[in-house]
């Protein structure tokens, strides 16, 4: 990343790191995005990367989704270590984005938004959506993450922290051990930032490392 951005560090460090960066380097014409970027995630730590606009932070958030290559650099995760990744392999991985603009459907439950393409059937052939089923499974996430709606509540009728609680919880479905959050308090008020502050608290406390993204 540019000499503009840094990466400041909250947690105890275990020994073995779930994400180690090194060296990455991404140009585009007469552009550098990134230049010589290193960081280490492990397990449970909380990390705040800052940089103002063009410093690299969404160039870096594509290379951890697999959506565009390194020109340079190593990625390694549990030791093993990838020249770039595809987007499949940043799943399998368990690395999971909440991006600034949400990708929720406002006429569907919490739990629908959740398990969106992935929902519990019933009735065999006629494969019916479970939703007794699907709550249930919902339910614990948000359990998890403190929070005070139901997995069957609208999600029109959630606020915006609320629904970036959703989101989270879409994470956490996917086995998620890394959750990297684009600029999430930067419409929220004072009070809505405590609870997400809570919930990224709570992340932690399960092991989930978080990468906290803001300008």
């Amino acid at each position: 990343m540019t000499t503009s951005a840094t990466a400041a560090v909250e947690a105890s460090a275990p020994a073995q790191p779930f994400l180690d960066l090194s060296g990455l380097r991404k140009t585009y014409p007469g552009v550098v995005a990134l230049a010589d970027f290193g960081m280490t995630v492990r397990p449970g730590e909380v990390i705040g990367l800052v940089g103002e606009n063009g410093a690299g932070k969404s160039t870096l958030m594509k290379i951890l989704g697999g959506v565009i290559e390194p020109d340079q650099g190593s990625i390694v995760i549990d030791g093993e270590s990838h020249p770039s990744l595809s987007v499949a392999q940043s799943m399998a991985a368990g690395i999971a984005f909440v991006h600034q603009e949400l990708n929720l459907f406002d006429n569907l439950s919490v739990a629908a938004n959740v398990y969106i393409g992935r929902e519990p059937r019933k009735y065999g052939f006629l494969q019916l959506v479970d939703n007794d089923r699907l709550e249930k499974l919902v339910q614990p996430l948000l359990d998890q993450l403190g929070a005070t709606f139901s997995p069957a509540t609208p999600v029109a009728r959630l606020s915006l922290a609320e629904q970036q609680i959703v989101e989270i919880a879409k994470a956490l479905s996917l086995d998620s051990r890394l959750v990297i959050l684009d600029e999430p308090t930067s419409s929220l008020p004072i009070a809505e930032t405590e609870k997400l502050l809570d919930v990224i608290a709570g992340l932690k406390a399960h092991g989930i490392s978080v990468i906290f993204i803001s300008h």
